[in-house]
């Protein structure tokens, strides 16, 4: 089993952040500007397992989410800014395999 911290800022009127680890939603609670939880998923058979992130957020053109994993080691990721634009309001969402 592999622990994860997760952060999720967002900005510009982002709202309702959603995220999932291998589609196991984190429940996140508010804390700032940025909302936090914990989720345990389970281990591969190595180092090189990959992991999937799922991030979706809602807001007006212009708003910003950004997700930051951290692992028990205290490495982390953190994914680049995801901007809702004209053509996906009122979302945004990504996807991503990361190994932690």
């Amino acid at each position: 089993m592999k622990n994860f911290s997760i952060e999720v800022e967002t900005d510009a009127g982002a709202r309702s952040p959603f995220v999932a680890i291998n589609r196991h939603p984190v429940a996140l609670r508010p804390d700032g500007a940025i909302a936090k939880g914990t989720i345990t998923v389970d281990d591969g058979s190595g180092p090189a397992d990959k992991y999937l992130l799922t991030h979706s957020f809602v807001g007006p053109v212009g708003a910003k989410s950004r997700v930051k994993i951290i692992n028990s080691a205290n490495e982390n990721i953190t994914t680049s800014w995801i901007e809702i634009t004209h053509a996906t309001e009122p979302f945004g969402a990504n996807h991503r395999r990361f190994t932690l």
